[in-house]
């Protein structure tokens, strides 16, 4: 969980008890699992097809991966945060890697 200044206080706090949670549930260390960014690795795919909808679904690809032996990976990636006057500023952001 990077870059959380604008990140209301109570947002904070849960993301970061869920993300330690969620970790000891995968048996990982993953810093942000509320991060929406994944990139998934085609063979793994069809593993983590689960029940789930919405937003519990991100949090049971980790715990499926996990289970099936995959490694989980975080990395800072570059996203751009549209303003009024139509500029762009670069932001960075976690994503999270399933291989």
């Amino acid at each position: 969980m990077n870059d959380v200044g604008e990140m209301p206080l109570v947002r904070r706090l849960v993301n970061g008890y869920m993300s330690r949670k969620i970790s000891r549930a995968c048996g990982q260390e993953i810093p942000d699992t509320q991060c929406g960014f994944r990139m998934v690795h085609r063979s793994i795919i069809p593993n983590l097809l689960g029940g789930t909808e919405r937003f519990d679904y991100e949090t049971e690809m980790l715990i499926l991966a996990s289970r099936a032996g995959c490694a989980i990976a975080s990395s800072r990636s570059a996203r751009f945060i549209p303003m009024k006057s139509a500029a762009f500023i670069p932001s960075v952001t976690p994503s999270v890697f399933l291989s």
